[in-house]
């Protein structure tokens, strides 16, 4: 998971500009919580999402390809982190 998550982050710096990569990647706490809920059944609430997704759609370096990589390399470290604690 852990290589899966840099291989995907570092597609995404080639991609798009780096704050953008990085302003996505502020979303990897989501990620945590809604797979916290699935695999463990701990509920939090997520309070980080609508200033992502704001600052990321005023990017102008945006494509679908860096955002794409940079929500998979969020998902493989959620994964991570859940799964690490089980």
């Amino acid at each position: 998971m852990h290589a899966a998550g840099h291989v995907a982050a570092n597609l995404s710096f080639a991609a798009v500009a780096i704050s953008l990569t990085h302003t996505v990647k502020t979303l990897e706490p989501v990620f945590n919580v809604v797979l916290s809920y699935i695999f463990m059944g701990t509920v939090t609430p997520p309070s980080v999402l609508a200033g992502v997704s704001y600052a990321s759609a005023a990017d102008l370096s945006f494509n679908w390809a860096g955002f794409n990589t940079a929500m998979i390399s969020n998902l493989t470290f959620g994964f991570r982190a859940v799964l690490s604690k089980k």
